[in-house]
Parts: C-alpha cells; structure tokens; sequence
C-alpha cells in the first residue's frame, strides 16, 4: 500500500483546463478509494485495532488533501465562469453544484477522520490505562488472581468462585508478568 500522497499541481486558464484539472484530482481520488476498500478489507476482522485506525487515518487525511485540491480547482473554475459568463449562466451554475458537492465531500471526510482520531485516541488510551494498572498492581505486590479479577472485571468477565484466591495462593505477580498478561489483556480489550 503506498503511503506518499497523491499530489496534483495545476495552473488552470480556460474551462477545458478546468475539466481536465478536476478529472485528474478524481482520478487521485478513485484511486485513494480503492486504498481505503484495501484497509477496510485487510482490518475487517479487526476493525477497531490501534493498527487499522492508524492506516485509516493516513488514507483519510490524504483523502481531504487531495479533496481540498479539488476544492481549490473548482473555486477558481466558479470565479471564472462567472467572471467570463456571469453567474446566471448555466455553466456557472454547474460549477457552483460541483463545488458545493465537493465541499460537502470534503466537509463528510473531515468528520471521519475526526471519529477516526477519536477511536484511534480511545483505543490507545485503553491500552495504556491496561498495561499501567497491572505494572502498578505488580509493585504493590498484588496477586495474580486479584488482578486477573480487576482486569476481566474491567472486560465485562468474571472469574468462577474461588479463583482469584487460588491464583494468588500460586503465583505473586511480578513485572514481567504483569507485561505479558496487560498485552494480552490490551490485544483483547481493544
């Protein structure tokens, strides 16, 4: 999967030039689509990892720069043909409805890239607060059991009866441990 952005540059003078501009840009776009379709399938069974978030906002963000690219080649196309035709004409207005659905476009990428971050930061902070509270249980000399119960409870899971003081009557839980157990802790949490 190729992580450089896509750029286009354009020096723009005449409509067909305008056309040409925006048909390139889409052709960016089509082929960012296809980039996201690619993450979307590779992450399906695993949508919500801190690895498929990530790869979702590269596509995305490098979706809204090429978006805005678009954005910029159609503001110029408008004043233009307002500029030559006047604003009542039909090929203005056609402008103007291209450049609103793509500003609409744009501001619709935005938003997801706005949750995505969102999720990413949650699914990363979940994470942390897992692997922190067992280092922390581990220096205060907890047992295993005590913490399995506070990190399946954390997990909507609870232990059978009698576990947890079993578990601390076999094993103390030291740093190493604690690191092993909140990874598989995290890749499960999250």
């Amino acid at each position: 999967m190729a992580t450089q952005p896509i750029k286009t540059r354009f020096e723009l003078d005449g409509e067909q030039e305008y056309k040409a501009a925006v048909s390139e840009i889409n052709a960016s776009l089509r082929v960012l689509n296809s980039e996201m379709k690619l993450v979307s399938a590779q992450f399906a069974t695993n949508a919500d990892s801190v690895d498929a978030l990530t790869a979702r906002s590269d596509v995305l963000t490098r979706q809204i720069l090429t978006q805005k690219e678009k954005v910029e080649a159609l503001q110029a196309a408008l004043k233009d043909s307002a500029d030559r035709y006047g604003e009542a004409d039909d090929r203005t207005k056609r402008w103007q409805t291209t450049l609103n659905n793509a500003e609409a476009e744009l501001a619709k990428m935005e938003q997801q890239l706005q949750s995505n971050t969102e999720a990413l930061s949650d699914a990363s902070s979940g994470i942390d607060t897992l692997d922190g509270g067992l280092l922390d249980a581990a220096e205060s000399g907890q047992g295993l059991g005590d913490v399995l119960d506070d990190l399946t409870g954390k997990l909507g899971i609870n232990l059978p009866e009698g576990a947890t003081s079993t578990l601390n009557s076999m094993v103390s839980l030291d740093g190493g441990l604690a690191l092993l157990i909140g990874s598989f802790a995290a890749a499960t949490a999250v």
